[in-house]
């Protein structure tokens, strides 16, 4: 039986001896069989009402808080979405801004996907997604927000943590993608990326203008690839 279920019952059987423990016990010896018979009836009636209301609620709380959670994950890799991300950006900017801190933002696009897509059909394309996302996820801290902005492009908030660590954990995510290729109907490819990097409040202060940095910074890290491509 699933433990959420099971916690109710538990309950309802607890309140039920405690109210046999507490009101029929005394009144055995201080009222009527009748009176007794009443009360037992009474709580024997009511119990499964009360069970099943309480059942009812707990299936309500957990169909909300399943709505809750689709509304704020990108439903193929389960991390962040666009809206929630940005909710949870824009408090993060206001604390910075009361506390004086720091933080780096990283803008990924994963590179050729719509040829992915066109070559090897959607349901790669939806591989070369989970990896990459799977592998980001390997290599940043609970701490930092992580979130699928569009159909490739994904945002990377570290806090509390130097530039140049940031750089080496690039550079793991590019290593550890280079030793997982995808297999699909027996080819071997390779999630290869593009990323910008914008700092606050070092490049700007602002939620939009520091996306649109990091966002041309990565198409100027693409254009570089292609260039030596």
């Amino acid at each position: 039986m699933n433990r959420s279920v099971f916690k109710p019952i538990i309950f309802i059987s607890t309140l039920i001896a405690a109210i046999v423990l507490g009101i029929i016990l005394p009144v055995i010896f201080f009222s009527e069989y009748v009176q007794v018979f009443q009360i037992v009836f009474s709580i024997l009636f009511m119990s499964p009402i009360i069970y099943a209301k309480y059942k009812s609620d707990i299936k309500t709380i957990q169909l909300m808080d399943k709505i809750l959670y689709l509304s704020r994950h990108d439903d193929l890799t389960n991390i962040y979405n666009r809206r929630h991300f940005e909710e949870l950006f824009l408090n993060s900017i206001q604390e910075a801004l009361s506390s004086g801190k720091s933080f780096s933002l990283v803008y990924f696009d994963i590179d050729n996907l719509k040829i992915t897509n066109d070559k090897h059909g959607h349901h790669a394309g939806d591989q070369v997604i989970l990896n990459f996302s799977n592998v980001i996820k390997d290599n940043i801290r609970e701490t930092d927000l992580f979130a699928r902005y569009g159909g490739d492009e994904f945002i990377v908030v570290f806090f509390n943590i130097e530039k140049h660590l940031i750089s080496e954990r690039i550079q793991n995510i590019e290593k550890q993608l280079e030793r997982n290729p995808i297999y699909n109907n027996g080819e071997r490819f390779y999630v290869k990326f593009s990323y910008g990097i914008s700092n606050f409040p070092d490049d700007a202060d602002e939620f939009r203008e520091l996306i649109k940095i990091a966002d041309e910074r990565m198409y100027l890290d693409k254009k570089h690839l292609k260039n030596w491509a």
